[in-house]
């Protein structure tokens, strides 16, 4: 008592009706400044209301993110997909797989390295942009967010939901959701929401499933839905049994302002592109010289449940663009093959790669990994199952 006593009487005394500071408390008594240091977690940002600045700051920072989003997918996603669409209820042709079968190994390798790349650069180039943009403007937004900061981490399903609809809304292939999922990640993201955001990406795009709807029969277009929304629910009950903390986050270097996210916009953006970029097209060249005893074919069929567990096996391996696998099913469906062994490509070749399990070490650890790699594999099982039933 003697030491507030003491407190009041060294505080300032104000008027009465005077507006008292965000740092007073009525009686007069100076309050200490709660950052989100004292409350042991890794951000210097403080926790105290918004003021009107940072408040303006806050809106600015959420706008931009979302007009360089919106923009990106209008331009690599959103309207291209928009003419796919219309050109396939005309057509309702497939196209062809992206795996060249003529050749040297190497030729092989290096034809199905450019041409997975024509399909992929937009898709790739909107996701570094994306990813850079979240790391220059997230640590303006974040504050807001981690207020509640108690109760991150404790609501999975929450955060799964959340991570699924934005990666459906991305629509890329998983291994061009790598950068924007790793950027979350190391922005303290949950780990629910974003496994989720990644395997929402290849496995509840929308555009695909429409795709599917129209190149296969619909019951195809079905199990997609269901498998993945499957997948990702049991994703999230593992997250959620492990109760994983969520990412520290490291105190920016500067206090945020525009000119700092231009910067840092700039720095992340060049890192990604050294970094991720020759990475990916080391490990999309490697699975182009493997393609000769990963690539199934019709003639695999042969061995009956063999065939089928070895096609969920190369599927998880395999690389292809955004709708990569219609082609194939179709393909091998036409030739013969069953509806249990095309189904399995047809469930596991979008949902991960060698290529994205690769890049995304550094963020997750191996046994996270090797723990989404198996589920992937039992629902794409599940699937052939479900398909060789119907």
């Amino acid at each position: 008592m003697r030491g507030a006593s003491r407190v009041r009487a060294m505080a300032p005394t104000y008027p009465p009706g005077t507006r008292l500071p965000a740092a007073v408390f009525a009686n007069g008594v100076v309050r200490p400044k709660i950052t989100a240091y004292s409350m042991g977690m890794h951000s210097a940002v403080p926790l105290d209301g918004p003021t009107p600045a940072s408040r303006r700051s806050t809106l600015l920072a959420g706008a931009l993110l979302l007009v360089v989003v919106a923009a990106v997918l209008t331009w690599s996603k959103w309207w291209p997909y928009a003419h796919k669409i219309g050109d396939l209820v005309v057509t309702r042709d497939p196209g062809d797989a992206i795996f060249p079968v003529e050749g040297s190994p190497v030729a092989r390798a290096w034809g199905f390295t450019l041409g997975y790349a024509a399909s992929v650069w937009k898709a790739m180039l909107a996701a570094l942009v994306i990813a850079a943009a979240a790391d220059a403007l997230l640590p303006r937004l974040w504050p807001a967010v981690r207020r509640r900061a108690a109760r991150a981490g404790r609501r999975p399903w929450r955060d799964a939901t959340l991570g699924s609809l934005s990666g459906s809304a991305t629509m890329m292939c998983t291994c061009c959701a790598v950068p924007v999922t790793a950027t979350l990640r190391r922005q303290g993201a949950s780990e629910a929401a974003t496994l989720a955001y990644w395997l929402a990406n290849p496995m509840l795009n929308p555009a695909v499933i429409v795709f599917c709807a129209l190149l296969l029969p619909w019951e195809w277009a079905a199990v997609r839905l269901v498998a993945g929304v499957g997948l990702i629910a049991a994703v999230t009950a593992l997250v959620a049994r492990r109760a994983a903390a969520p990412a520290p986050l490291a105190a920016p270097d500067e206090p945020w302002s525009p000119a700092w996210a231009v910067r840092r916009f700039g720095r992340t953006l060049s890192r990604l592109a050294l970094v991720v970029v020759p990475e990916y097209v080391v490990i999309v060249f490697a699975v182009g010289l493997a393609q000769t005893w990963l690539v199934p074919s019709a003639g695999w069929g042969d061995w009956a449940v063999l065939a089928v567990v070895a096609a969920a096996l190369a599927g998880t391996v395999l690389v292809i663009p955004t709708g990569g696998e219609l082609p194939i099913v179709a393909g091998l469906l036409a030739a013969g093959a069953s509806p249990a062994f095309a189904g399995a490509l047809f469930l596991t070749l979008p949902a991960l790669s060698a290529a994205s399990l690769v890049m995304l070490r550094r963020v997750y650890p191996v046994r996270t990994l090797a723990q989404v790699t198996g589920l992937v594999i039992v629902s794409g099982l599940a699937g052939a199952g479900a398909l060789a039933l119907l």
